[in-house]
């Protein structure tokens, strides 16, 4: 019998929005926490990338900006980052993760995120061994210093031609998502859900075959009802 597959997001699916995602929150943090390290210029089209991409107005130029204002930034501030992050992914999920491990599920992540700020937070939560693959857009580093970025995922549509690479079918897929980078793969999939924790995206994808949930811990007694 063939197994399923579960593909995850990252942001705003494993981590929360705190209120930001993990992009944010870096450029955040130098904001407010390494001002030294970067120009008032910088401080300013930051907080302006920000606003924008919680907007979501700029879409896929925003990494133009983030890597812009990161270049040159020292890699230990992004393992500070990293930390900081690794809090906000909740036990629960991690107990989520492990139970569908033990199901058999074969689960991985796919984001249009940044890798570093996806990676090391799993390290440090010790979730990181339950995905077989972690695809993500990681941080190009040079004399240890952020110096660009290499990208694997730039807009949801590339999501579904890395999915088809790893041999996945969309009717033994689960996709678990959150917003619109996750549209293309969710509607690929045959057992789509999607994160609506303060529940306004119900509504706003009334016309989806999605499954709404507020928790990912809810997806343990869903998924064990509908595979009886």
């Amino acid at each position: 019998m063939e197994s399923w597959s579960i593909i995850w997001d990252y942001d705003g699916t494993i981590l929360p929005f705190t209120p930001y995602d993990s992009e944010q929150f870096l450029l955040d943090y130098l904001i407010n926490k390494k001002k030294k390290e970067i120009s008032l210029i910088k401080r300013i089209v930051a907080r302006a990338a920000i606003f924008a991409d919680k907007k979501q107005i700029l879409g896929h130029s925003f990494k133009k900006y983030f890597i812009w204002i990161l270049k040159g930034i020292d890699a230990p501030v992004i393992k500070e980052v990293s930390t900081a992050l690794s809090a906000s992914i909740p036990d629960s999920y991690v107990d989520t993760f492990s139970i569908f491990a033990k199901k058999g599920f074969k689960m991985y992540i796919i984001s249009c995120g940044t890798a570093d700020l996806c990676i090391n937070p799993l390290k440090i939560k010790k979730a990181d061994t339950f995905f077989s693959e972690i695809i993500s857009n990681p941080i190009v580093y040079k004399n240890n210093k952020v110096d660009g970025m290499f990208f694997n995922v730039k807009k949801g549509s590339d999501k579904i031609k890395i999915a088809e690479k790893l041999n996945l079918k969309p009717e033994k897929t689960i996709v678990v998502g959150d917003g619109y980078t996750d549209i293309p793969l969710l509607d690929w999939s045959f057992l789509p859900f999607m994160i609506d924790s303060e529940k306004t995206r119900r509504k706003k994808y009334s016309d989806k075959n999605y499954t709404f949930i507020e928790s990912l811990s809810q997806m343990v007694d869903i998924m064990d009802k509908r595979l009886k």
